[in-house]
């Protein structure tokens, strides 16, 4: 089972009965809209397009940035919580030549040898 981004498991009920509980959460009255609307990003987006023309004035440091998802995914559109909101952020920060980041979703194994 899967809910709220965290992994759920569901075992075989052996004895006796399994009660689920299911909420549906809705806002209503004056302004129950404005309340439902995800946090801006406005703020992140600014920060991140300053540390892009900082980092592009500096001769030294690295080339590129990898960033760990903390969910696993297989897609843009499936991105949930703090990697959705990191993400669209980086997206959207611009630097004085366009798009200050190429984002790239990349599945990163790493195995032990025998």
């Amino acid at each position: 089972a899967f809910y709220s981004a965290c992994a759920r498991e569901t075992l075989p009920l052996l004895v006796g009965y399994r009660l689920v509980l299911q909420y549906d959460l809705v806002a209503t009255g004056p302004g129950a809209q404005d309340r439902l609307e995800p946090p801006r990003q406005a703020g992140a987006v600014a920060h991140f397009a300053q540390l892009a023309q900082a980092w592009a004035g500096q001769s030294t440091g690295p080339s590129k940035l990898c960033y760990f998802l903390e969910h696993s995914t297989a897609s843009w559109d499936k991105l949930q919580g703090r990697d959705a909101a990191v993400t669209e952020a980086l997206a959207a920060a611009e630097s004085d030549t366009g798009k200050a980041f190429d984002l790239l979703l990349v599945h990163f194994q790493a195995r032990e040898e025998d």
